[in-house]
């Protein structure tokens, strides 16, 4: 149901109201642009409020105690108000994009020109304060009826000024439920694909995290594989399916990439974290060890079933052999349920050391017999830790 614009006002955020307010008493015009505007009309309460006005970088850095020129080379700045911080833009239009990210120059203009230089029409729209209404030069009020995601203007020319704007494309796909592609923004994409190589690893990972965090990633993954972007970037193609995810909440991250690239992708196609990508290089032993692990007792198996990576290679198992993830995973249930998967050591060396055990291998090799019958559940206590340590000593 879409939210009348009159009503709008109470959802934008005081800090916000108070940019708008000064912009405008001094004789400005400004908007609140893009998602912002996208997100209100879908019934839905922005995360972000970005501004663009006819204030130049220089106006607005003097009109407020505390900006941030963050880059106003482009006409940005960033109004800082307490904790908050709002983007404001200048109306422009861009010059040739020579790097496939930014343009070469920028020329102050009109709010048309400047709703013209952006991605889809959906995220042209500008709302205007004053009047309490929604200003269209691109065609998005028609689009967001329709459940469209098109490309402003000659799509071609949208994502040879910046390729990433082909990944973003099915991003949006998997964050706004029932929209689709029209089809000549996607043969675009198709014309336009092997761009996306001169993107960086880091905007493509971000990009992509956000569509693999999106309620149903499968609505923007299949098109994206279909196209042949993944391929592009990739240099394979996708699985594309759900990660068999048997953890808490929805599938991680590196969920998602075990699932959709069989082995580890170069630091040059994805920016993985140093934990991230240590998990993905450990899945393939963890797996098997997993496997190989189903007739083993219960010492050597339970420090698998509790690896902070059980759930990461169980998605993978699943793939392969699900009858043994699924006894894996009712074995874990189980031991969970008893509170022996992984339940707090019965003694510790400074125990031993009590006991006149000398410290040395020796002890080890006691604290590991130990640690060894308590997972087997052949000791349950401290007492009878201690108790089996005097024992092992005598034969040390």
């Amino acid at each position: 149901m879409r939210l009348r614009e009159a009503d709008w006002y109470h959802l934008i955020p005081p800090e916000v109201k108070e940019v708008l307010r000064v912009l405008g008493e001094a004789g400005h015009t400004a908007y609140v642009v893009g998602g912002a505007v996208r997100d209100l009309l879908l019934g839905s309460t922005p995360k972000d409020f970005d501004l663009a006005t006819s204030a130049r970088p220089e106006e607005v850095g003097k009109l407020f105690p505390k900006t941030l020129a963050v880059g106003a080379q482009f006409g940005i700045m960033v109004v800082v108000i307490g904790e908050t911080s709002v983007e404001v833009a200048t109306f422009r239009k861009d010059g040739l994009y020579v790097d496939g990210r930014h343009p070469e120059n920028v020329e102050y203009s009109s709010p048309r020109e400047d709703a013209e230089r952006r991605d889809f029409t959906i995220n042209g729209l500008f709302w205007c304060p004053v009047k309490r209404q929604v200003i269209d030069f691109v065609g998005g009020l028609e689009d967001l009826e329709r459940r469209w995601i098109r490309a402003i203007g000659v799509a071609e020319d949208r994502f040879q000024e910046d390729a990433l704007r082909m990944m973003r494309l099915f991003r949006f796909l998997a964050q706004l439920p029932g929209f689709r592609a029209c089809d000549a923004t996607l043969a675009a994409v198709r014309a336009r694909k092997s761009g996306i190589t001169r993107v960086s690893p880091e905007r493509v990972t971000q990009e992509l995290r956000r569509l693999l965090g999106a309620p149903d990633p499968l609505t923007g993954l299949a098109p994206l594989a279909e196209s042949g972007l993944w391929r592009e970037w990739f240099g394979k193609g996708a699985i594309v399916s759900t990660p068999a995810w048997a953890g808490e909440g929805a599938p991680p991250f590196t969920a998602w990439v075990a699932s959709l690239l069989p082995e580890v992708p170069e630091k040059s196609r994805l920016l993985l974290s140093r934990e991230e990508s240590q998990s993905l290089r450990g899945l393939p032993a963890l797996v098997g060890s997993l496997r190989a692990s189903l007739g083993e007792p219960p010492h050597r198996k339970k420090p698998l079933l509790a690896h902070r990576d059980f759930f990461l290679a169980h998605s993978r198992l699943s793939a392969a052999d699900p009858t043994a993830a699924q006894r894996l995973l009712d074995e874990r249930a189980g031991f969970v349920a008893a509170g022996t998967l992984d339940p707090p050591p019965l003694a510790q060396g400074s125990d031993l050391l009590a006991l006149g055990i000398p410290a040395g291998p020796a002890l080890g090799k006691i604290l590991a017999a130990i640690r060894e019958a308590q997972l087997d559940e052949k000791i349950a206590s401290r007492a009878e830790a201690l108790a089996l340590a005097e024992k092992l000593a005598r034969y040390q």
